[in-house]
């Protein structure tokens, strides 16, 4: 559990710096895939990918309530 558990915050902070530096750059969107973060870091592959894609898929809801009301929903943290 504890691999699953930093596979995952690692996937999460790694999503998001990468989100936050790209929209820097473009000022536009990215789309990030789990299997380009697999394909560089091997040992994600490791643990359960549901676990991983449901960090993926709470990330962009983050994302989408953020832009949605910034007011009330912070930027998402690491």
């Amino acid at each position: 559990m504890n691999r699953t558990f930093g596979c995952c915050r690692f996937v999460w902070n790694r999503m998001l710096t990468d989100r936050r530096i790209w929209y820097l750059i473009t000022r536009d969107s990215i789309q990030i895939t789990l299997a380009q973060y697999k394909k560089r870091w091997l040992w994600l592959k490791e643990v359960d990918g549901m676990d991983l894609c449901d960090v993926q898929l709470n990330r962009e809801k983050a994302f989408r309530d953020f832009f949605r009301n910034p007011g009330h929903f912070g930027f998402p943290k690491y």
